[in-house]
């Protein structure tokens, strides 16, 4: 008999990848009617999840370069600041910010998910 499946599931991971109109695109519309303040605003909302994300990436890195021998599948469970509402785009989006993840496991070992925060953290 052999030993049953080890799967690793990580979540919440929200990393700046691409422009800052790619966080968030209906918030950033919803901001040009309103005006520039709250433009100025969200600037610095970016700004500071990007700085965060930097420090979860390296963390997370860091833990799995030391345990990822551990595990036989990885699933990186969504939630990725991906709120677009086209389902191609968060496809692309994601194989954008995972490519390099899929590309260190393997496609037969990491499986990515693209959950939606705007749509109740819904996969696809």
């Amino acid at each position: 008999m052999h030993d049953p499946q080890r799967l690793l599931f990580i979540s919440d991971q929200h990393l700046p990848i691409g422009p800052p109109e790619a966080i968030r695109p209906e918030m950033r519309r919803m901001s040009r009617r309103i005006g520039g303040a709250m433009e100025d605003l969200l600037n610095r909302f970016e700004l500071r999840l990007r700085r965060e994300a930097n420090l979860v990436e390296r963390i997370a890195c860091a833990w799995l370069s030391r345990h990822e021998g551990n595990y036989d599948l990885i699933v990186n469970g969504g939630d990725n600041a991906l709120p677009m509402s086209r389902h191609e785009d968060r496809l692309r989006a994601a194989r954008e910010i995972w490519g390099e993840q899929l590309a260190r496991f393997g496609e037969d070992r990491y499986l990515a998910l693209t959950g939606n925060h705007e749509l109740g953290h819904g996969y696809e």
